[in-house]
């Protein structure tokens, strides 16, 4: 399997997610966009690529976004969001500065995800 190209870092809120993408350069290369939660499957099939590896944060709707993500990615992880806080020692303010911040992290490797069960264990 090839090496990610982009790293996706989402913000994952109730009815939104902010994504913004850098690069292995952690140079932003993808957004920031501010998307509607109801068009997540129209958005992944749109900006999502083979090559992408994602990040969120675990959240409330961390499984269903996992579900539509995963088989479309290289990779999705979701972090804890303490242990993000731990590597950078400041809480993030806005939704923009959160993706990029995961995004940057997971580009250089500093970021490890927890076990996302499969569906019939949830």
């Amino acid at each position: 399997m090839l090496s990610p190209t982009r790293f996706i870092g989402l913000d994952i809120h109730k009815a939104y997610f902010v994504a913004v993408g850098v690069d292995a350069q952690k140079q932003v290369v993808f957004g920031p966009q501010t998307v509607s939660n109801h068009l997540l499957d129209a958005w992944v099939a749109k900006f999502l690529l083979p090559t992408d590896a994602v990040v969120v944060e675990m959240t409330v709707n961390t499984f269903l976004f996992h579900d539509v993500i995963a088989p479309n990615v290289h990779s999705f992880i979701a972090v804890h969001p303490p242990n993000v806080t731990l590597i950078t020692g400041v809480k993030v303010k806005t939704d923009k500065k959160a993706a990029l911040t995961l995004a940057q992290l997971h580009a250089v490797g500093m970021l490890e995800g927890v076990w996302i069960p499969p569906e019939p264990v949830r």
